[in-house]
């Protein structure tokens, strides 16, 4: 297609709203982030989720994620006074025991992908120098992506969006 000047802002028109469709397949609309058509290109040429890709993206969508639905706690590992607070939050909004609401983590949610594309796209976004960093981190922080929130997530956390029936292991295969 050959553009002319009187075709910019119909061009304008169209991009906005090829815009809102991409924001839409990949979830973004109403998250306040501006998906730019780089992130558009960046996806179709790698096959990847931009937020595997692009850490901007990805700490956007994690912090929405954080904000807006209770992702953590900070360290999971630790027991301390703060994660305490927040697995009895927990407890309380799903009205079981802590005990019960510390088995619902990322890694057993069903909208947590470890598939193993998912896991090529994050390598290739951590590190592009030496491959085997990239799936050292992965395995180290038990890394999944959130299909819910679109942002590469650690398995050992949760959030309120938590659902049952375990993760996405062979979804392309």
């Amino acid at each position: 297609m050959i553009l002319q000047e009187e075709d910019h802002l119909e061009l304008g028109i169209i991009v906005r709203i090829l815009d809102l469709n991409i924001k839409q397949d990949i979830g973004l609309v109403g998250l306040g982030n501006m998906l730019t058509f780089n992130h558009f290109l960046t996806e179709q040429a790698t096959g990847c989720p931009i937020a595997t890709v692009d850490i901007h993206v990805n700490l956007k969508n994690r912090q929405h994620a954080i904000d807006e639905y209770g992702y953590g706690p900070a360290n999971p590992n630790d027991d301390v006074a703060d994660n305490s607070m927040f697995w009895n939050k927990k407890a309380d909004m799903w009205k079981c025991s802590v005990e019960n609401v510390k088995t619902m983590r990322c890694g057993n949610c069903a909208a947590f992908n470890v598939s193993d594309r998912i896991k090529n796209c994050m390598a290739s976004g951590i590190n592009t120098e030496k491959a085997d960093n990239g799936e050292a981190v992965i395995e180290q922080a038990n890394l999944g992506y959130c299909e819910l929130f679109h942002f590469k997530c650690a398995g050992d956390r949760t959030c309120d969006a938590w659902l049952t029936g375990g993760a996405i292991e062979n979804k392309d295969e």
